[in-house]
């Protein structure tokens, strides 16, 4: 996994896809073709999130 030393708006923009709605939720794709609830990612801590959407 990457290291980021500064999980930010780079970081993000790096990450993330798009974020849609689907059947009334709301959804964060990542650029690794996996997709998250993003509710899901609010309750997940970010190191988390990060070492999911950087695998």
């Amino acid at each position: 996994m990457p290291q980021f030393p500064n999980w930010g708006n780079d970081v993000r923009n790096r990450l993330v896809v798009d974020v849609f709605y689907d059947t009334g939720q709301e959804f964060i794709q990542f650029t690794n073709g996996k997709e998250m609830l993003l509710e899901t990612a609010w309750r997940w801590e970010w190191k988390r999130v990060l070492q999911y959407a950087s695998s």
